[in-house]
């Protein structure tokens, strides 16, 4: 918890500062010091600023995923908070920022996940099935279903389980126990 601590963010804030002073100096100022400070926002729960810091750094590199992913989810985090001014803009925001991440990513199976985890986080779990389905491989796209793990790369193989296990407690959470015994059989055991 180095990041969440007084100094830390007293210290990125002050070097962000210093690039803001001259337009000259901003522009050598990495997005690197602005993620690494919208992060340490984020770890002290401080999401207004961690977005303008997330924006500072998207401003510099807009094609960047992991902006677009930090951007987001700083979002995300901002409409669940109580004292947020207009919920639905930030989850519009927030999910804006997160299919752009999805295409920097070229529909990989981890920006899907994100994108799951995103709207089940925000209780909208009929939304996330498809994008957890999609890691799973249950969208029929070439005429075969993959439903095992077992010879695919390490991290195909705990996204998949991930996604299975969240979408088993979904499935148990609305009184379908077979669905979720099954997904927990084919891909978590």
């Amino acid at each position: 918890m180095a990041f969440g601590c007084s100094a830390s963010l007293k210290y990125f804030k002050r070097v962000s500062e210093i690039g803001e002073q001259s337009k000259k100096q901003d522009s050598r100022v990495s997005p690197v010091l602005y993620s690494t400070l919208g992060g340490t926002f984020e770890v002290a729960r401080t999401h207004r600023g961690a977005i303008s810091a997330y924006l500072r750094a998207y401003n510099k590199a807009p094609d960047d995923p992991m902006i677009n992913l930090a951007l987001g989810i700083a979002h995300i985090h901002r409409a669940m908070q109580r004292q947020t001014e207009n919920r639905h803009l930030q989850v519009v925001q927030g999910f804006t920022f997160l299919f752009r991440y999805r295409d920097l990513r070229s529909y990989n199976l981890e920006s899907s996940f994100n994108i799951a985890r995103a709207f089940h986080h925000i209780g909208l779990s009929h939304l996330a099935i498809p994008f957890y389905e999609e890691v799973l491989g249950l969208h029929v796209t070439d005429g075969r279903r993959k439903m095992s793990v077992i010879g695919l790369p390490e991290e195909e193989q705990s996204l998949k389980r991930e996604a299975a296990y969240n979408l088993s407690m979904f499935y148990m959470s609305v009184g379908s126990t077979f669905l979720a015994e099954k997904l927990l059989r084919d891909y978590c055991t």
